[in-house]
């Protein structure tokens, strides 16, 4: 659980133009520079914060930091309990098939909203686009399998899940995803390993459509 100072450098962070080094932070703060290099130092350590480059000062040259991915995400968790209070509501009022179809077409929405023929591309390399444009979104993906093979092409590997808290409760949501990847990819998209079903990453296999 972080800590005041810890909570504040992160805010600090989120709302800097760009990077900031400690003394700003400590300046910020209120607190020592000895105090601030200590919470730098565990929120580095947990991955929420990273070392940008050196700053070129007038004294001596200064280390600048900022915001992971993981930092930001932690800022966003509130996000999770109005989603699933929205598909709470939802499913008062429509059908498990009305609900699917729209979770369906909310994720046709955002692959439409990429603005980007993948279409022309072979089929690796718009697997290797397309985990790409799922890191944008929050995902920590990797590709698995050989990158040049068109009969064999490589599976998009998740480590996360970034509706994760919602699909806990709402698994269908998971059709938002494989809407997207359908979308994306104009393929069939096999959910071969899923982190809601208590397996620790998602798995994509993608074949073409016949």
């Amino acid at each position: 659980m972080l800590g005041n100072s810890q909570t504040e450098i992160l805010k600090t962070l989120l709302y800097a133009q760009e990077a900031v080094n400690i003394d700003a932070m400590s300046q910020h703060l209120g607190i020592s520079r000895n105090a601030t290099y200590q919470h730098i130092k565990t929120l580095e350590r947990d991955g929420l914060i990273a070392g940008h480059k050196i700053a070129r000062t007038k004294g001596r040259p200064s280390q600048t930091y900022q915001l992971t991915r993981a930092g930001r995400a932690t800022f966003t968790q509130s996000y999770a309990l109005v989603a699933t209070s929205l598909i709470d509501a939802l499913k008062k009022k429509m059908t498990e098939a009305e609900l699917k179809d729209l979770l369906e077409d909310l994720g046709g929405s955002l692959a439409a909203g990429v603005n980007e023929d993948l279409t022309s591309m072979p089929l690796p390399e718009r697997i290797s686009r397309i985990a790409d444009l799922m890191e944008t979104l929050g995902y920590e993906t990797e590709l698995e399998g050989d990158e040049t093979a068109s009969k064999a092409p490589p599976e998009i590997v998740a480590h996360n899940c970034v509706f994760h808290d919602v699909a806990e409760e709402h698994p269908e949501v998971c059709s938002m995803d494989l809407a997207l990847l359908d979308s994306l990819s104009g393929c069939e998209v096999e959910h071969r390993e899923c982190i809601v079903r208590g397996e620790n990453k998602c798995r994509f296999a993608f074949k073409e459509k016949n």
